[in-house]
């Protein structure tokens, strides 16, 4: 359809055809933002292949109580997955998370 309205009525009307077709999609993109939820991510991923869930270890915590660095390990049973460091919590568990994703699909490429 999208080639007939091109060969039809030109480019522009194509991309504002596109554009109406898509606008809820890319809307939904726009409010969403880039953040890229790796807890998520790497929680799907292992329940896909494993039927399990990874974890968060806290293995330290350094600093003075109003500026703590957490480093955490995402962990598969007691297998370390991936590490990561933050500010809080949080943060470092999506750091580990990341690291994880990141040396499983070096694993996968090799």
């Amino acid at each position: 359809m999208i080639a007939a309205i091109f060969l039809d009525q030109g480019s522009p009307t194509a991309r504002d055809f596109i554009l109406r077709l898509l606008d809820g999609e890319l809307q939904k993109v726009v409010n969403r933002g880039t953040a890229v939820d790796y807890k998520s991510e790497l929680q799907e991923l292992i329940q896909a292949r494993e039927q399990q869930t990874p974890t968060y270890h806290i293995i330290e915590a350094t600093g003075p109580d109003h500026s703590k660095i957490f480093t955490v390990e995402a962990r598969l049973g007691e297998t370390v997955l991936g590490r990561g460091s933050g500010k809080s919590k949080k943060v470092a568990e999506s750091e580990a998370a990341r690291s994880a994703l990141e040396k499983l699909s070096t694993s996968f490429t090799q």
